[in-house]
């Protein structure tokens, strides 16, 4: 179900990186002084070596480690790396606010359950919107919240129909089926994780 949903924003990276690579061969194919042939050749390594950990990060989507922990912070950009190509060309801004310092938590229940959020989120927004997450510690516990809020500037592209919206009952039930905390009221929701320290927690604000 989540992942059929952003299988689309998944090709759409996966083929922007391939289209770069077939542009950077026709560019090669057209050099003929050897130190024009020589940095295109240069690029075309670079942009191979993007398009291998673009991919090989998706892969790890789809084959996740059950057992494998993550620092709160990674865990989150994550998951904002691939939503950002959709948001970007609906007009969706998102900031992060994060206390988490090297606090880590288990990886596979926290990304999946953070992306059907975003998600389900976005879904249920208009058009427009700045998202705003913090995360933050409460014992062994991490609380990370999420809040969406309508804007009125205009997006790079129409808002194009999903082939299928991910329900929050849905997201509900993945909370469930991890044992994890979940509450929402209208455009704010709220999770909470158990987590591991490693050492005293500080905040820090950024924009990813």
């Amino acid at each position: 179900m989540l992942f059929g949903r952003i299988l689309p924003t998944l090709r759409h990276e996966l083929v922007g990186d391939l289209q770069a690579l077939r542009y950077g061969v026709s560019i090669v194919r057209a050099s003929t002084e050897p130190a024009d042939v020589e940095a295109a050749i240069n690029r075309l390594g670079e942009q191979a070596a993007k398009s291998i950990a673009s991919a090989d990060a998706i892969t790890r989507w789809f084959l996740p480690d059950p057992l494998a922990w993550n620092a709160v912070d990674q865990a989150i950009d994550d998951c904002l790396a691939l939503m950002h190509p959709e948001w970007q060309m609906r007009g969706i801004d998102v900031s992060l606010r994060s206390g988490a310092g090297t606090a880590e938590v288990r990886s596979w229940p926290f990304r999946e359950l953070l992306l059907a959020c975003l998600v389900a989120l976005s879904d249920d927004l208009p058009g427009t919107a700045d998202l705003a997450l913090r995360a933050r510690s409460r014992g062994r516990a991490l609380w990370l919240t999420i809040r969406g809020d309508p804007t009125e500037r205009e997006a790079e592209q129409p808002r194009a129909a999903v082939p299928r919206r991910l329900r929050w009952e849905e997201v509900e039930a993945l909370a469930v089926s991890h044992s994890i905390v979940l509450k929402r009221r209208g455009h704010r929701i709220a999770m909470r994780f158990p987590l591991e320290t490693t050492r005293p927690l500080t905040e820090t604000s950024r924009s990813p």
